[in-house]
């Protein structure tokens, strides 16, 4: 579990999400740690062809509620 600005945030549940995206064929989901909020969200993505950043965090915020979304 990831806990973020209070939150409770479960990796496997946003890993559930990126494996909608028809570009991501594997997504691994860690808390990277943070003075201010105690652990970013930070996803991992292998994709299966060019994708821009963009792109996916437009799918994430779609989604998933603002504080599960990877930065």
């Amino acid at each position: 579990m990831i806990i973020t600005n209070g939150y409770n945030v479960y990796p496997r549940e946003i890993e559930e999400q990126l494996y909608k995206h028809p570009n991501i064929i594997e997504a691994a989901v860690v808390g990277k740690p943070d003075l201010l909020v105690g652990e970013n969200v930070c996803a991992y993505i292998v994709v299966n062809q060019i994708v821009n950043e963009e792109d996916i965090k437009s799918f994430c915020h779609k989604y998933l509620i603002h504080y599960k979304v990877p930065k």
